[in-house]
């Protein structure tokens, strides 16, 4: 408890703990691979990195996709050509909790080309 109160104390907002460290809930990067010539049928995977001092396995991260109004879940997305059309935007929200504060990024791709 004295911890979260030392981060309330001063004005500390999205924390986690690591070793008695306070650091701010975000990520220091989020991608899609592939990023590139992303076709219809393609399986994008969307990862994203804890900023530095924050732990993997405190702070879990979920994911989630946006294709057009459909959005699913998880890490990974695999693309159905009989539904998919080129130049749609593939969108993927990674979030992440601790206490009573979230944080989100987004990162998108655009489907090229069909195959």
């Amino acid at each position: 408890m004295l911890t979260l109160l030392f981060g309330t104390m001063f004005g500390c907002r999205n924390v986690g703990v690591k070793t008695g460290v306070f650091v701010e809930l975000g990520f220091e990067n989020i991608e899609i691979i592939p990023s590139e010539e992303v076709s219809t049928s393609s399986t994008l995977l969307c990862e994203a990195t804890l900023r530095e001092g924050l732990d993997i396995n405190e702070i879990p991260i979920t994911y989630d996709w946006r294709v057009g109004s459909t959005t699913f879940e998880g890490e990974e997305l695999t693309l159905d050509p009989e539904t998919m059309v080129p130049q749609t935007q593939v969108t993927c929200t990674a979030t992440i909790s601790r206490f009573d504060e979230t944080f989100s990024d987004s990162v998108s791709v655009q489907i090229e080309n069909s195959l």
